[in-house]
């Protein structure tokens, strides 16, 4: 009986430390982007995964103008990945640079742990067709081929080419041949290079990251 006793109140004594427990959030990634909507607006998203202690995670998200919190569903091990609109407007975009900030709150108990999020530079394009905007370079020393440099929406430039040294200068396979003009503003759309695709380098020059190019224009 007295051995009950003592493993009863050893559960409870762990349930309280438990409970009393600073809440941490551990954010491995986080990745924002925007997307254009058939009626002339668009959507900012921020994709999002970690880790946790805490009972719940929420969100701050603006929809189109009104604050609220989304709930982050955590997986077993406390783990959580989730891709959430964090603002969005139907009819209209803003046809500027800007950055987006969102709170990430991990909630124990009676405790609450902040965490805040700021984008890089947002742009939506005029095309939602071509959602990306560069500068093109030129042609690159150690590979021979033109190079790009993205101006805007870099989170979802790295996440789409696999980048985790989160870079900017692209080398642009299948650039089309009238847009290989150092100094040109592009816009376009691309895609994670194969390692089939990648051509031959000297290792002479800076070695940047290779993309596949699936179309671009002229940015009016």
């Amino acid at each position: 009986m007295k051995s009950f006793f003592y493993l009863f109140f050893l559960l409870i004594a762990i349930t309280s430390c438990t409970k009393n427990e600073e809440p941490s959030i551990n954010i491995t990634n986080s990745a924002w982007y925007l997307e254009r909507m058939n009626y002339g607006g668009g959507s900012v998203h921020l994709k999002i995964n970690g880790s946790t202690n805490a009972d719940s995670v929420k969100v701050k998200t603006y929809g189109d103008g009104v604050i609220s919190w989304q709930k982050i569903d955590l997986n077993s091990g406390d783990y959580f990945d989730k891709d959430i609109i964090i603002a969005f407007s139907v009819t209209s975009v803003n046809t500027e640079e800007f950055v987006m900030t969102t709170e990430v709150n991990a909630y124990k108990g009676s405790k609450i742990m902040k965490a805040f999020l700021v984008s890089d530079k947002l742009k939506y394009t005029s095309d939602k067709d071509y959602p990306f905007e560069a500068e093109v370079i030129g042609p690159n020393l150690d590979c021979g081929i033109f190079s790009i440099r993205f101006t805007t929406n870099l989170d979802r430039v790295n996440e789409i080419a696999d980048q985790p040294n989160h870079s900017a200068t692209f080398i642009a396979k299948h650039l089309p041949a009238d847009l290989q003009i150092a100094g040109l503003s592009i816009i376009l759309d691309f895609r994670k290079i194969q390692d089939t695709e990648l051509g031959p380098c000297t290792a002479m020059g800076p070695a940047y990251p290779w993309i596949y190019v699936l179309k671009a224009k002229l940015k009016n």
